[in-house]
């Protein structure tokens, strides 16, 4: 959250800031560019509303997170139409490159297939 909130604000800084160009042909001489650079208050503007709002949601998912985590692990639930459950499951496993978790939901099976091999440091 520091870091986003780090990184939101040096980027709602630089947004009112912009450069353009304009370059001069003469005949006879080298082309000739000119740099400027100007202040956009609507732009900065724009972009620190963009900033609150994000850094609202995020507090807001990472709250809603931190609920969500202290519910602990899976039990036998119903759930029903246009409900969802989140938790956590413990598995035993072996190592190996990938692990697939089947679901049986009345006459289907869901699959959920992770990646579990150990990614080499670069």
């Amino acid at each position: 959250m520091a870091i986003t909130g780090f990184s939101n604000g040096f980027n709602t800084g630089m947004a009112g800031y912009q450069t353009t160009y304009t370059t001069t042909y003469s005949a006879g001489r080298a082309p000739y560019t000119q740099i400027h650079t100007t202040y956009n208050d609507a732009a900065a503007s724009a972009a620190r509303i963009a900033a609150n709002t994000q850094m609202m949601t995020l507090g807001k998912m990472m709250s809603d997170e931190q609920k969500t985590m202290s519910q602990g692990y899976l039990k036998l639930n119903t759930i029903h139409p246009d409900e969802g459950i989140i938790g956590h499951i413990n598995i035993k496993h072996r190592n190996g490159l990938r692990i697939t978790v089947n679901i049986p939901i009345e006459n289907q099976v869901f699959s959920f297939e992770w990646d579990v091999a150990k990614k080499k440091k670069q």
